[in-house]
């Protein structure tokens, strides 16, 4: 049979290692697919380079209706935006910026729309274009942070809220914006006064005098007695390079390089934005290849610098001279591992989801800083639970995980969450039994925590798609066992199944042992309590910041006043809190915390829910001792990567 023809707009080798671990993987259920990741990116990349019809993609290719499937698809989960920020984020780390920008550029592009139709479409009069305009919100390096299409007829100043509204909760660290002067008034206001930007309005150069009133002055002047010089008169200026706002305009010339974005063609205004995206996607992929490939190859001896000059072609010089200038053997690199990709994640870090104390603002936090938050269901009500869920989507459209517990569980809740469909459904305290089924079922990943290797087992056993093995040190329910001790046995009891280590972490050290033990990733939680967005009382936070180790002791009375498993199964675990008054009386008399099991149990669940449970069982692991100051959460995750990176790194430093 003939191998397939190559086209330029394929990805090659080097850019698929960069680029294969973001695509949603096949689903684990149903019929084998026919054609893998790369012949759609490679047909859908073919298309928007070439700007063909769907229907006239060449026979090279798997099927037109197939490609269109699954770019259609991967435009309503968000792929493509998910794409394109994780490789601004990896071109930004190995450039040497952070993966969150401060600064921001924000422009516009009117575009003409063809005989197609489709929804919004207008008339700009101040460039005289009928069609639709594309709203771009870029970094100091021509990367889009978020891309808007609507019509033409948008006025800027109303353009700048459609896009940064709906954005707000994934602009992270942006904190300056640069905007031309069709911005000012109510666009600046606006950006101002509803997101605490502070905006600059870059202005154009005065108009000189034309030079026809000129003369008529040089006569006047003449008559007397004044001589004047015209060819020392100022004359008007041709093209003017606008300061700040000329790096959106390059990357609208970077995009419109592809014949697909040389006018509007498609009927929907979010098939626009996802092709935006999908050409940006390809640009930084192909840089990414660059530096990956030269990096490499200086580190091995293997590239001159002149060769790398050359295969270097096409990125910024600064790209270009840091590999030549010996800073590509320093450039960080993102951790990912085999969680990242089942999850859809980007850096293998997990927040707990403490139980009745999380909260909406927390799980997105960390979800947007590229982890994976969690929302807890202990002690609620599926309504309440419902409205977590629903507020979590409104602040963030990554991935994210729901827990659930067996003591007490909440049926309704469960079958609530499986109507949600989240990311991951996350188990704890006890065998799933069927539940590992129905999240399968509902297209939803299973991940179930344990204690013990023989748990471990067991939950293999039933399928599911990651196991979180956690020592006695975490704040919630423990076993007996260390995490160092167990997580390696878990490892080698469950292989392949990726195993998330808890317990005992709280930096990226933690997280840098985990992975050398064979964790593919940590789940967090003592750190995240101790975070802006956690839902829980100052005076908590403070405590655990002011704790020690030692601090934290075990509820020896927790089996007497905790809600008993509602489910068969459950593990013999106890939570570890920090010291009160309430939990060192009833720790030294369990025989009456057991006949006062009833009066005791609603005392603290009432306490819980009134946001008061700190001052009865504040739970807090033994990572305490690590926590010295209060965090936003995404500045944690990032933290907890950069050091990880760093850790590593020096080990891998150390005499042979």
């Amino acid at each position: 049979m003939e191998s397939k023809r190559k086209y330029p707009s394929d990805l090659s080798d080097q850019e698929w290692e960069q680029l294969k671990a973001y695509p949603p993987a096949p689903k684990w259920r149903g019929r084998p697919r026919l054609h893998s990741t790369r012949e759609i990116l490679d047909a859908v990349f073919y298309v928007l380079k070439s700007g063909c019809q769907w229907r006239m993609l060449p026979r090279e290719f798997p099927p037109w209706k197939t490609v269109f499937h699954y770019f259609r698809k991967w435009r309503l989960d968000g792929t493509w935006e998910r794409l394109n920020r994780a490789m601004r984020e990896r071109l930004r780390v190995r450039l040497g910026r952070d993966p969150q920008p401060s600064t921001g550029i924000f422009d516009s592009q009117s575009a003409k729309t063809t005989g197609v139709g489709g929804e919004q479409r207008g008339f700009d009069g101040g460039k005289k274009v009928r069609g639709r305009k594309r709203y771009l919100l870029v970094d100091t390096e021509g990367l889009v942070v978020e891309a808007r299409v609507h019509s033409a007829k948008v006025p800027d100043q109303d353009g700048i809220r459609r896009l940064l509204e709906p954005a707000r909760s994934r602009l992270g660290r942006l904190s300056y914006l640069w905007v031309d002067a069709g911005y000012r008034g109510r666009g600046k206001e606006w950006v101002e006064q509803a997101l605490g930007l502070k905006v600059e309005v870059v202005n154009r150069s005065p108009k000189p005098t034309p030079e026809k009133m000129l003369r008529v002055w040089a006569r006047e002047w003449f008559k007397e007695g004044h001589r004047m010089d015209l060819k020392k008169l100022p004359t008007r200026p041709g093209f003017e390079i606008l300061s700040r706002c000329w790096v959106a305009e390059r990357t609208f010339a970077w995009i419109s390089h592809n014949r697909r974005m040389s006018k509007d063609y498609e009927r929907l205004c979010a098939t626009s934005e996802a092709f935006v995206y999908a050409a940006m996607s390809r640009i930084m992929v192909k840089r990414l290849a660059c530096v990956w490939g030269f990096s490499s190859g200086l580190a091995r001896g293997t590239v001159s610098g002149e060769a790398s000059l050359v295969g270097m072609r096409g990125l910024p010089l600064c790209c270009r001279l840091r590999p030549l200038l010996g800073e590509a053997k320093e450039a960080k690199c993102m951790l990912r591992t085999r969680l990242c990709e089942l999850l859809g994640i980007e850096h293998p870090v997990i927040q707990a989801s403490i139980g009745p104390w999380s909260s909406a603002e927390l799980v997105a936090a960390v979800s947007n800083a590229g982890g994976l938050g969690s929302v807890g269901t202990a002690l609620w009500a599926a309504e309440h639970v419902g409205e977590q869920i629903l507020r979590v989507r409104e602040l963030t459209d990554r991935p994210f995980a729901v827990n659930h517990v067996v003591r007490p569980f909440n049926e309704e809740a469960f079958a609530l969450t499986l109507e949600a469909k989240p990311k991951v459904v996350s188990f704890a305290m006890g065998d799933p039994g069927d539940l590992v089924e129905r999240a399968h079922d509902a297209s939803i990943l299973f991940m179930q925590q344990v204690h013990t290797v023989g748990q471990a087992r067991r939950a293999s056993e039933k399928d599911v798609d990651a196991i979180i093995a956690q020592g006695f040190e975490a704040a919630g329910f423990g076993s007996t066992v260390s995490t160092m001790s167990l997580l390696p046995q878990v490892v080698d009891a469950v292989s392949p199944i990726p195993v998330v280590a808890a317990g005992g972490i709280a930096n990226g050290r933690g997280l840098a042992e985990a992975l050398v033990l064979g964790a593919q990733g940590v789940n967090v939680g003592t750190r995240f309590l101790a975070s802006e967005e956690a839902g829980i009382d100052d005076e908590w936070k403070r405590r655990i910041v002011a704790a020690e180790s030692e601090d934290t002791i075990k509820v020896e009375f927790a089996d007497h006043v905790f809600p008993p498993p509602s489910r068969e199964g459950g593990y013999g675990t106890l939570p570890r809190v920090l010291r009160t008054p309430f939990v060192e009386e009833w720790n030294s008399r369990r025989e009456e915390a057991e006949r006062e099991a009833e009066r005791l149990s609603n005392e603290m669940i009432t306490a819980v829910r009134e946001g008061r449970g700190h001052e009865l069982v504040p739970f807090t692991g033994q990572t305490a001792g690590m926590i010295h100051e209060i965090l936003p959460a995404g500045e944690i995750t990032r933290e907890l990567v950069r050091e990880a990176e760093e850790a590593l790194r020096t080990a891998t430093r150390l005499p042979r």
